[in-house]
């Protein structure tokens, strides 16, 4: 039986929320991976993957086939929460950088008129 490598989730949504900038989008959209590319869209990749387990969990029997189909329905619930949780705090976190930069030029361009005021003066 092949070995499931368990995911260091709090590590990964750490890694997803230092990467939630402005400058992390871009330079993901800039030099993102090509590794990760699927042309398929959203219900074709889950329904492949839909699909593969189905044929798997007909290799067993009936009574765990119930438990099985049981417990992926709560996997993909609480896998769904989880991810849109983390994507609604990625996006916080991505406007709250855009304020941020936004503030920084604002005051970056006060600061240059005071300076052009003086000079002036």
């Amino acid at each position: 039986m092949k070995k499931v490598k368990k995911r260091k989730t709090m590590d990964t949504t750490e890694d997803i929320f230092k990467r939630a900038t402005v400058k992390g989008v871009a330079d993901y959209l800039l030099y993102g991976s090509l590794l990760d590319k699927d042309e398929r869209n959203y219900k074709e990749r889950m329904d492949d993957t839909y699909h593969k387990y189905e044929r798997l969990i007909k290799q067993c029997d009936e009574k765990v086939q119930h438990n099985l189909l049981d417990l992926a329905g709560e996997i993909e619930s609480v896998s769904a929460s989880v991810h849109i949780e983390i994507g609604l705090q990625a996006g916080i976190l991505l406007i709250l950088d855009m304020f941020k930069n936004m503030t920084i030029e604002q005051e970056s361009a006060r600061s240059l008129r005071n300076r052009e005021k003086r000079d002036v003066e």
